[in-house]
């Protein structure tokens, strides 16, 4: 079974408005017609006219999924929710035919929706049979031209942790030998030993970066955050070199780092030169 997350998902995760964790989430059957759109069908409001009718011990909106588990999945490099098999038992009749399932949460205002989990082909269970929906996972990954994301940051915007509109964003620059990974580069702790040394116009954890904007992309199928350039003027000596620069979030408890932005080769600022870095961005897929 292929699973889908929807934009708004996406977007929700990064504005601190999902708890994988925590919110109670819900998953409905659909009729063998609905064909899922993760760009349009952001709510429970968009997809409620598809969900197939009461009836034969199908009974809409009321199967809360249970044994909720959010791990962070290295191998993989994304924030994994799995839930418990849920089944409908089919009494007096038969449930289906149908095309496959939504969750939403339901703890939300907007009740979003999750994911899609495409079942291939129109199932059916016919009177006395259990109609079943087994290995129930959403993924959370992001990846980026601009930057390179840690697979920690990813677990945390699935437990709530990390909200791109209000959080205070920070930016190092790293030494030309650092090499990023996101699988163990999950906090500033992590990477600190790399960072340039304080001197010449760069200042150790000082550059708070600004101007914030999150879109819901549908375009790209993605939560996108966007900065405001930065920069670092060079003063009684040179800034560097650089290989790239570290995104981490100053206010979760363990600064956890957000993503790499690695330049194509090392850069050098001069002594009253700048040393920038533009078209600052995360995105969340």
């Amino acid at each position: 079974m292929a699973n889908d997350v929807s934009n708004h998902a996406k977007y929700q995760f990064a504005n601190k408005k999902i708890s994988a964790s925590a919110d109670s989430f819900k998953i409905i059957l659909m009729n063998s017609a609905f064909v899922f759109n993760k760009d349009t069908h952001a709510t429970y409001a968009d997809v409620s006219a598809s969900e197939i009718a009461t009836g034969n011990g199908y009974t809409q909106n009321t199967k809360t999924l249970t044994g909720v588990s959010v791990t962070e999945d290295d191998t993989g490099d994304r924030s994994r929710i799995t839930f418990s098999n849920v089944s409908w038992a089919a009494s007096g009749g038969s449930i289906g035919p149908s095309a496959g399932a939504i969750i939403f949460d339901d703890t939300t205002l907007d009740d979003t929706v999750m994911g899609f989990i495409d079942f291939g082909a129109a199932q059916t269970v016919t009177d006395g049979g259990n109609f079943n929906v087994i290995n129930i996972a959403l993924n959370l990954t992001s990846v980026s031209a601009t930057a390179e994301p840690s697979n920690h940051f990813c677990y945390q915007l699935s437990v709530k942790a990390i909200d791109f509109l209000t959080d205070v964003f920070k930016i190092i620059l790293m030494n030309n030998t650092f090499t990023f990974n996101k699988d163990t580069h999950a906090t500033l702790a992590d990477v600190t030993a790399s960072q340039l040394a304080t001197a010449n116009g760069y200042t150790q954890n000082s550059k708070t970066l600004a101007g914030v904007a999150l879109a819901e992309d549908d375009t790209n199928d993605r939560a996108r955050a966007t900065w405001s350039n930065i920069s670092w003027t060079a003063a009684g000596g040179s800034i560097g070199p650089s290989n790239g620069a570290i995104i981490y979030d100053d206010t979760t408890v363990d600064d956890t780092v957000v993503g790499w932005i690695g330049f194509t080769e090392a850069k050098t600022a001069p002594d009253g030169a700048n040393l920038n870095v533009n078209s600052v961005a995360v995105n969340a897929n």
